[in-house]
């Protein structure tokens, strides 16, 4: 006859089991972590170039900014020809009226801006407030139609 009972056999066997820490293993893997930045440039802020009154008797010349952000890169930044669609003859109209002006990436107003194909675009680097010189010639002033409405606009691109 057995000193234990099957009953307390199974109770043995089961304390034993539990109380042994080699019963059960951990186990571990990797979680790899990855991302990506792309290039980017994106415009900020565009704020318009108002001539106001224009002089007949010398050049009007005005200016105003461009604030742009490229990270990682080097970005380019144009300005379309307007509604003429040509940057070496910019022009604000009033219905059938138009007053032709220009617009530079220099204060000496020698360097037209570019649209990417024509004329010196502007490189960019990081968080950059950009410079638009505009000019209205003595001239052209003295041959335009008299209005208080003239208009263009110009399409500022930026590109990585």
């Amino acid at each position: 006859m057995s000193l234990f009972s099957r009953r307390t056999k199974v109770a043995i066997a089961v304390a034993a089991l539990m109380g042994s820490s080699a019963a059960i293993a951990a186990d571990t893997d990797t979680l790899t972590v990855t991302a990506s930045v792309q290039p980017t440039c994106s415009i900020e802020t565009v704020n318009n170039l108002a001539f106001g009154d224009v002089l007949f008797d010398a050049d009007t010349n005005v200016d105003t900014t461009i604030d742009v952000f490229c990270n990682t890169v080097t970005g380019s930044l144009t300005l379309d020809g307007g509604g003429s669609g040509d940057i070496n003859a910019r022009e604000m109209s009033d219905g059938a009226n138009s007053l032709p002006y220009q617009l530079y990436t220099d204060t000496g107003r020698t360097t037209v801006f570019g649209d990417g194909t024509t004329g010196d675009d502007v490189s960019v680097t990081g968080s950059q407030s950009v410079t638009v010189y505009g000019q209205v010639t003595q001239a052209d002033a003295q041959a335009a139609t008299p209005s208080a409405g003239y208009t263009d606009d110009v399409t500022v691109t930026i590109t990585p």
